[in-house]
């Protein structure tokens, strides 16, 4: 019999039926990486099951992803697990529409929020009685009320229910914002300082400190529930040149088929790459600035996750070394990144809550490729980074001020800059940037009985996916 029987929950919206966004990435990352923390675990004594429970979507829904489906369920109950849906009170399973200004579609209706949130706690607590201790990680806005529907009645301390933020309405959401939101988000910091058994997890010090400042969370009731890599994914592979110039050349063939003959990449050129959803605060028109600023001699690539016309209006205003592709295809972005003519990632987000990417890029250019660069006004993105150590830091999001980082990475000499690159994959690792190391961590926040272990658990686990990587 184990020491501990312990029970792994997570209420989500997306990452198992459906692909998306941030949560999808936390969804899979948790779910690629818990077999490897589950066996390392049972070595002391620890038996982790994982559960879960995700908003129902049917086959319509356009980020429908059966085949993702099939194969989780199956890695799910192979670790004894189970998967659940809640009911999706929108027409024909489909995300309703947000009510709240500058929300996100698929938020749905604070009713909606309710429904999820109140089938979850109840999913969650029936787990619950078959396991000693129970973490119910709730996801974002989506089950903000969850902890107290499965505390304010008969509340069970077995059960450790987490809070997750990923954003928040006071740092996220355009004006006007509705103050309902804001209530909501309110009532669950609060529940945290109420109870013993609930807490409030946080992707980055960026985050904790702003619901403390913002919205008068204690600083007690914070735990970390970051994000992370999972090293041995198949996506951090190195790639031959030869691999990455024909997939350039594939997105060549299809912007000279649009008509957009003037975004090919040139082959003769240096590259500065970023990519990231079209939205305002990622400031990706910020590299074609840069770009501008150092020259004919290099082309700025933006690989925009979904169409962005602002983002052709403003490469077009400059006429020249500018190129726009709308993909959501990450092979395409970590070709163009371990490029050897690609001289910096640019990565320049305001106020990003977290960030995987720095993290991505640094497992990608372990051998060659660009250098990662963050601004200093960059939140949870400046964290990561230390100066001229494993990436670099920009004054400000301009196109001067990254063109002056760029000519610094120009002046390096190839040992100094294999020196950054080692330590952007230490960084991963000792930083505790995978997968393996966020869930120790939050685990340990909340379980004595994982804290205890944690290291030497993650160590071991750690020391076998860089020598998979061999970096």
């Amino acid at each position: 019999m184990p020491e501990l029987d312990l029970a792994a929950v997570h209420l989500t919206i997306e990452g198992i039926r459906a692909k998306g966004g941030g949560v999808c990435t936390v969804t899979r990352g948790h779910l690629a990486t818990l077999p490897r923390v589950k066996k390392a675990l049972e070595t002391k004594g620890i038996r982790l099951t994982p559960y879960f429970v995700e908003t129902h979507f049917d086959e319509t829904f356009s980020n429908f992803d059966a085949d993702h489906l099939a194969k989780a369920i199956k890695e799910i109950e192979s670790m004894g697990g189970s998967y659940y849906t809640v009911l999706n009170a929108s027409p024909n399973g489909h995300p309703v529409s947000a009510n709240w200004p500058g929300g996100e579609d698929f938020f749905g209706t604070p009713e909606q929020i309710k429904l999820q949130s109140i089938a979850g706690a109840s999913i969650a607590r029936n787990i619950a009685a078959k396991h000693q201790k129970t973490v119910v990680w709730c996801h974002d806005t989506f089950y903000i009320y969850t902890p107290i529907y499965g505390t304010f009645q008969d509340n069970d301390e077995s059960i450790k229910w987490l809070r997750v933020v990923h954003s928040t309405t006071l740092k996220h959401d355009r004006e006007p914002v509705d103050p309902d939101k804001i209530g909501a988000e309110y009532a669950s910091f609060y529940w945290a300082k109420r109870f013993p058994n609930v807490r409030i997890g946080t992707i980055s010090k960026f985050v904790s400190d702003h619901l403390v400042a913002d919205y008068a969370a204690d600083p007690a009731t914070i735990i970390p529930t970051g994000n992370g890599v999972d090293p041995i994914d198949p996506k951090y592979r190195i790639r031959s040149q030869d691999e990455c110039e024909a997939k350039i050349e594939e997105y060549n063939k299809k912007l000279r088929a649009e008509g957009k003959e003037r975004y090919v990449i040139p082959k003769d050129k240096k590259i500065l790459l970023q990519f990231g959803r079209p939205v305002p605060y990622k400031r990706l028109e910020v590299t074609f600035d840069a770009a501008k600023e150092l020259g004919d001699d290099y082309q700025a690539v933006v690989v925009s996750l979904g169409a962005a016309p602002y983002l052709e209006e403003a490469a077009d205003k400059i006429g020249k070394n500018c190129t726009v592709i709308n993909a959501f295809d990450f092979d395409l972005c970590a070709c163009i990144a371990q490029l050897e003519r690609c001289v910096a990632v640019p990565i320049l987000a305001k106020g990003e809550p977290f960030g995987l990417i720095p993290a991505e890029i640094r497992l990608l250019i372990r051998k060659t490729g660009g250098l990662l660069v963050v601004p200093e006004d960059g939140g949870g993105l400046r964290e990561q980074v230390r100066p001229d150590i494993d990436g670099f830091v920009c004054t400000e999001a301009s196109g001067r001020a990254v063109a002056d980082v760029v000519r610094k990475i120009e002046s390096l000499s190839p040992e100094q800059k294999a020196e950054i690159r080692y330590a952007g994959v230490s960084g991963v690792f000792e930083g505790g940037y995978t997968w393996a190391g966020r869930i120790l961590e939050t685990l340990s926040a909340v379980v004595p009985e994982v804290k205890a272990v944690a290291p030497e658990v993650l160590a071991n686990i750690s020391a076998e996916e860089r020598a998979y990587i061999g970096g």
